[in-house]
């Protein structure tokens, strides 16, 4: 996915969320093109967790 990609999705309503596994944490782009962290988990369980929860329930965050 481009930037321009990325730029048009959040522009329409979307969350682009990425997983950082080594670090157990999820990140979101801003709308200025960076990423802060939209949550940090204790385990890997916890974080697999919550990608399912937002993969079943919230329609407009997408993972890259």
């Amino acid at each position: 996915m481009t930037n321009y990609d990325r730029m048009k999705l959040t522009k329409a309503g979307y969350t682009l969320l990425r997983v950082r596994i080594e670090e157990l944490k999820i990140v979101q782009m801003t709308g200025n093109s960076s990423w802060s962290t939209y949550g940090k988990y204790a385990n890997k369980a916890a974080l697999n967790r919550e990608i399912e929860r937002i993969n079943n329930n919230e329609p407009k965050m997408i993972f890259e």
